[in-house]
């Protein structure tokens, strides 16, 4: 998955599948900051909705800078 962002750093269009989807909505966002005794996990997370209604969650590692798709 790619994902290329808008001048805020927040997401405007996915790559999904081989298909180039333009980020319709954000419909929420949140960050989570974990296990800073261990390896310490920081992503920011987005509910997006996605052209032909497809809603998915997607978060950035902001350690490494990648995007992933939440699954589960």
């Amino acid at each position: 998955m790619t994902v290329e962002v808008d001048a805020t750093g927040a997401p405007s269009v996915v790559v999904w599948h081989g298909r180039r989807l333009t980020v319709s909505a954000i419909q929420e966002v949140w960050r989570i900051e974990d296990e800073w005794w261990r390896e310490p996990i920081s992503r920011r997370y987005y509910l997006i909705l996605l052209d032909g209604g497809i809603l998915r969650t997607i978060y950035q590692d902001l350690a490494d800078g990648a995007w992933y798709e939440q699954h589960g």
